[in-house]
């Protein structure tokens, strides 16, 4: 509500230095601004991602692991990038130690069996533990479905 406040105000600071504050749109057209040829907005659309596309099951994945990690880096008081290491790190075939550097670089499948280890742990975390006042994640009505 606040950027939203913000955003208005700025908008009537330009229009009274520009001195459009009080024009109609007549006097628009006559001055030769087209109202068609303006950008819009149509909200007959369903929501989508800011990129145009609709938030897939893998994105949900990504986000729910996204928030789990966060509980857990908040419960154990480690930055998110360890939590994120820990969980993701193994050996690849050369003998290098890889990891992913944040959920977003991670395939589908990666994702799917990072989720599954750190949902073990994040479940034996106590609500409300750790250094977070509230989880980010809905972890009240995880824990809810879980137990149906």
């Amino acid at each position: 509500m606040r950027k939203k406040a913000v955003t208005n105000a700025q908008s009537r600071a330009v229009k009274a230095i520009l001195g459009l504050g009080g024009l109609t749109w007549k006097e628009v057209r006559d001055a030769g601004v087209r109202k068609d040829g303006l950008a819009s907005v149509n909200y007959t659309k369903p929501k989508s991602a800011p990129n145009g596309k609709q938030t897939t099951e893998r994105d949900s994945q990504k986000i729910r692991l996204s928030n789990m990690i966060f509980d857990l880096a908040s419960f154990e008081d480690v930055p998110f990038e360890r939590v994120v290491r820990r969980y993701t790190e193994f050996r690849g075939d050369d003998g290098q130690v890889r990891w992913a550097q944040s959920v977003d670089q991670m395939s589908e499948a990666w994702v799917a069996r990072t989720l599954e280890r750190v949902e073990r742990d994040w479940r034996s975390v106590p609500l409300n533990a750790g250094s977070a006042s509230k989880p980010v994640s809905a972890r009240s009505k995880e824990v809810a479905y879980a137990s149906d």
